[in-house]
């Protein structure tokens, strides 16, 4: 660990468990944002991160403190709790090696779990979520400048920390921007999915409001990715469509309607559609499309507990590791290391979050406070849209269940419409 990492990663570590409950949420985006991924420490062979272990240190801050769910366990917190258990179960089906096995897989869980956890215990209503926004629409504005700054110049200021390179990736003479993250796609999607946030409190505090939009756009276009930028346009899509969202579930099903008749005409199932998308002039959209063909054909490898070769699905295409093919897709992550009940059960978390942003949304509530779980819902629809072409992983994938987390907590408080919003929901799912 370098010695400006090891200093932010000792305050970190102090102000995680020392921090009022308001503020802690800002140190795990500090610790994953300001510390590049590679720093971390090894404790009796298992590896931290930095950011992994400020997730765990929050995780005992609220063991020590008795801070608890303010709501109760709700059905999405359900969900994930057993993802976790079927994923444990899964890892001793596969090799115990780096990348595999139960030590693997008990990082992922506490990346996952524990920091959906924590922002569920940490935001316990809209006062501590818009402030939460706020701040992080602050912090990202450096992030922002100096990936503008590394694209200009051809120099990730970042690497002074360690672990990421000093000059951005070229792809057909395009500067790819990555800042402290681990990849520019990671470092444009996590851009992307925050803009809906930053619209979300355009009401509340429009200079800060602004801050965040500019930032993220900025590091999407720094990033110079297409995944970031249909991610981008798929948030905006669907803020755009706030006026419109009592057909929200009309337009669900007819989406699975069009989807069905685009797979019947065209000569290549649907999801090739993909491979004709290309926002840079550098996509690799047809690896993507491919993949997707690979993963159904072998089926019978991974449906049940996921597998530990995937090199043969794409021999001619880009490789991670001697037995892993490049998964550029999250839900097929999740099939890999844990199979189809892996992949169904993150989806159904993903699902139920969305599920409560529509019934919320529609319901009688004030309208700002609808306005921003709808903003939130964008976000998780941003990060949705993008996991098609895009494998989360580091910290990463901590921004992309904050927005879960949140739309859980405040989409079930007790509020006015309380019955509206049980009753719906129960109709729906309880059994």
């Amino acid at each position: 660990m370098t010695p400006i990492g090891l200093l932010l990663f000792f305050f970190c570590s102090v102000f995680i468990l020392l921090s009022s409950k308001n503020k802690a949420p800002l140190v795990i985006i500090v610790s994953c944002c300001y510390i590049t991924v590679g720093q971390g420490i090894s404790i009796a062979g298992a590896n931290f991160p930095a950011f992994r272990f400020i997730i765990a240190l929050g995780v005992l801050r609220t063991l020590m403190r008795g801070e608890r769910l303010s709501d109760g366990l709700k059905l999405p917190d359900k969900v994930m709790v057993l993802w976790a258990i079927w994923s444990m179960f899964a890892s001793f089906h596969h090799e115990f090696t780096a990348g595999s096995g139960p030590k693997f897989t008990a990082g992922v869980i506490v990346d996952l779990v524990g920091s959906y956890y924590l922002f569920r215990v940490f935001l316990s209503n809209f006062d501590e979520t818009i402030s939460f926004i706020k701040s992080t629409s602050m912090l990202l504005a450096p992030i922002a400048l100096f990936m503008f700054v590394e694209q200009a110049i051809n120099y990730n200021i970042f690497s002074s920390f360690g672990y990421v390179p000093e000059h951005p990736i070229i792809r057909d003479g395009r500067t790819r921007a990555q800042g402290p993250f681990s990849h520019p796609i990671l470092a444009g999607s996590i851009g992307a999915a925050f803009f809906p946030l930053a619209i979300a409190i355009w009401n509340s505090n429009r200079k800060t409001s602004i801050i965040g939009i500019i930032s993220s756009t900025t590091i999407v276009i720094a990033s110079a990715s297409s995944g970031p930028i249909l991610s981008l346009g798929a948030g905006i899509s669907a803020l755009l469509f706030w006026r419109y969202r009592q057909f929200t579930k009309k337009v669900f099903y007819l989406s699975i309607v069009g989807y069905i008749f685009l797979d019947f005409v065209m000569n290549k199932p649907a999801y090739y559609l993909i491979s004709r998308i290309d926002l840079t002039g550098s996509s690799t959209g047809w690896h993507r499309s491919f993949l997707i063909d690979q993963t159904i054909k072998y089926f019978n490898e991974w449906w049940l507990f996921g597998t530990d070769r995937t090199v043969h699905w794409m021999p001619m295409q880009g490789r991670i590791s001697e037995n892993h093919t490049d998964i550029t897709n999250y839900y097929i992550q999740f099939g890999v290391n844990g199979g189809l009940m892996s992949m169904a059960l993150i989806l159904t978390a993903i699902f139920l979050a969305l599920k409560y942003v529509s019934i919320f949304s529609i319901s009688d509530n004030s309208g700002y406070k609808q306005f921003i779980i709808w903003g939130i819902g964008c976000s998780i629809f941003a990060n949705s849209a993008t996991s098609v072409s895009v494998s989360f992983f580091g910290q990463s994938q901590v921004f992309f269940w904050i927005p879960i987390a949140i739309v859980t907590t405040l989409a079930s408080m007790k509020t006015d419409n309380d019955s509206i919003i049980d009753a719906e929901y129960a109709t729906d799912y309880q059994t």
